[in-house]
Parts: C-alpha cells; structure tokens; sequence
C-alpha cells in the first residue's frame, strides 16, 4: 500500500505546486502597456488633427488611459487622462478619446 499512497501524495503535491505557480502567472497575463498613434482624426468639434494615446493595465489591475490632442497644423490642443479605463484595443482606445475631447486640460 505505500506505492499508491506515495504516488497520490506526490500528485496532490505536484498539483498544488502547479496551482500555486501557475494562478499568478494567469492573473499577471491580463496587463498591458500600449502606445498608439491616431492619424488624421476628425475630433467632434469638427477641426482635425491626430491623438498620442497609451492605454496601461499593470499586473494589480491598476487601469490608465493617456490622451494627447494635436492639431492638424501640430497645435497641442491639450490632454486627458483616467484611471476609470484600461484597453489594448486600438478602436476602443481612439473612441474613448474622442469621447473625452471635451474634456481635456489644456
């Protein structure tokens, strides 16, 4: 009886060994850190130019998105930032920023 014993032991322990280093690892997959570069936007108040984003999720969840304005003829037209919203999709990074047009610092 102490061959099945010990091979259930050493797979219970096996087991949690994996467990243990694999959930941390899962849950640090789902950061990012992204740059972007939107050309030739038409901003909502109808002058055109381009938006320098980043978009940041580090492993503890912590969410950022940057929006930087320029102008077509390279007038910084201002910024925003929120820790409300976090992605690594281009089109939802470039929504959200025009979304928030309105409310950037300048």
């Amino acid at each position: 009886m102490r061959g099945p014993i010990r091979r259930a032991w050493s797979l219970l322990v096996a087991t949690l060994l994996t467990v243990a280093i694999g959930a941390p690892a899962l849950a640090a997959g789902d950061h990012f850190n992204i740059k972007f570069e939107f050309e030739d936007v038409t901003f909502p108040d109808g002058s055109g130019g381009e938006i320098y984003a980043s978009s940041k999720r580090n492993n503890r969840g912590d969410a950022f998105t940057y929006c930087g304005y320029v102008g077509a003829d390279q007038q910084f037209m201002g910024t925003f930032g929120s820790g409300e919203f976090s992605s690594p999709v281009a089109d939802e990074v470039l929504q959200f920023c025009l979304d928030n047009f309105a409310n950037r610092s300048l």
